[in-house]
């Protein structure tokens, strides 16, 4: 379009590049931690039914979260006005029991459209960076769901885990020998080995000149494109699927012969009230909020209280 005299601001538009994308729908994923979801693929029958049913619990209370505080809808220009959607917001859930791997990973995937009803009737569209800003916020309050309500129905107690050196631990279920967590890193490792190599291109790579192309240190930032790179060239294809009763047993002679520990629910007797009781979890979620003025609508940041990750 250049070669035939088109101004750069409107070749800019009608390339790729500068077309807006419509978001039609935002895709959460909600999977329990580690070690709860290695009991849910280890343990019995009550197990299973437990930790499903916590965790589709938790996905109901983080969603009413969203509809009651997070999610608005914009409306007049440069969307200065903004409102609850008073009917609540429309998704979709699917539910999932394996990674591509082939490893146990329950998990569910909520595609919520971003169009909402107002109270006149219209439909608008709801404010997607709100959401994405509300992100770890939610997966904090579905974990600490998740684990309160595993820890009480089944008698189990929480511990604190390092899993990156140098950042603060995360909440697992305590008991759960290490090598049937490592039994599930297969993907974990696969990534780190390619992401070695990519970092060791990334710090020789030479321009024509023969000059250093990047920093000798890789960034933070830098890392982290990296590991997503990795993440792609190491990603396995779809397995074909399988009943779940199949898959359970499967994975439990696995992590048997594999790790050559019990697969077994690590009971914790008379210590899981102590050190796992059930919170107030949405207490632990405070809004910096503020109005911008009048008739303009609620929003800003949210902060976790202290909630605990995975």
């Amino acid at each position: 379009m250049l070669a035939k005299g088109v101004s750069p601001k409107k070749a800019f538009k009608a390339g790729a590049l500068g077309r807006r994308v419509m978001v039609t729908g935002v895709d959460f994923v909600f999977r329990p931690q580690p070690t709860i979801y290695l009991l849910w693929a280890l343990g019995d029958e009550e197990t299973r039914r437990v930790i499903e049913a916590a965790h589709e619990r938790a996905i109901v209370r983080v969603l009413e979260w969203i509809e009651d505080e997070v999610a608005v809808i914009r409306y007049g220009k440069d969307g200065i006005y903004r409102v609850r959607p008073p009917g609540g917001l429309v998704a979709a859930r699917f539910r999932h029991y394996e990674a591509r791997s082939g490893m146990p990973l329950l998990h569910d995937h909520l595609l919520l459209s971003v169009k909402g009803q107002r109270l006149d009737g219209k439909w608008g569209s709801i404010h997607t960076t709100a959401l994405h800003e509300a992100t770890v916020c939610a997966s904090a309050l579905y974990n600490e769901l998740v684990a309160a309500e595993v820890c009480e129905a089944l008698g189990l107690a929480t511990e604190p885990r390092i899993v990156t050196p140098g950042r603060r631990p995360v909440m697992e279920i305590a008991g759960v020998p290490h090598e049937l967590i490592r039994w599930t890193s297969r993907r974990s490792d696969q990534i780190a080995a390619c992401l070695e190599e990519l970092e060791h291109e990334y710090v020789t790579a030479v321009d024509d000149d023969g000059e250093l192309k990047f920093l000798p240190v890789v960034s933070e930032r830098a890392r982290a494109k990296l590991n997503a790179m990795a993440a792609r060239k190491t990603r396995p294809p779809k397995q074909k699927t399988l009943p779940l009763a199949q898959l359970r047993a499967w994975w439990k002679a696995s992590a048997i012969l594999t790790s050559g520990v019990a697969a077994d629910v690590p009971r914790v007797p008379g210590i899981a009230d102590e050190a796992h009781r059930p919170v107030d979890c949405a207490g632990r979620l405070r809004r910096r909020s503020g109005r911008r003025g009048a008739c303009r609508g609620w929003w800003s940041g949210w902060v976790c209280g202290g909630t605990g990750r995975s």
